[in-house]
């Protein structure tokens, strides 16, 4: 699942600069990106900690 910053801004409604911030740790993620986050496939506690798994067990 390898995206550039610009594509995966565009499939989850933020600009490049948003998804570099989150990255950075600059700002959190908001909940509703959260939320979208994980239904599509990614795990909470690694976007908010590191810890386990990136993606969820299909």
């Amino acid at each position: 699942m390898e995206k550039t910053q610009t594509v995966f801004g565009e499939r989850f409604d933020c600009s490049r600069n948003d998804i570099a911030n989150y990255e950075r740790g600059l700002c959190d993620l908001p909940d509703k990106l959260l939320a979208e986050l994980d239904r599509v496939g990614y795990r909470l506690r690694w976007l908010l900690n590191g810890q386990g798994d990136l993606y969820h067990s299909s």
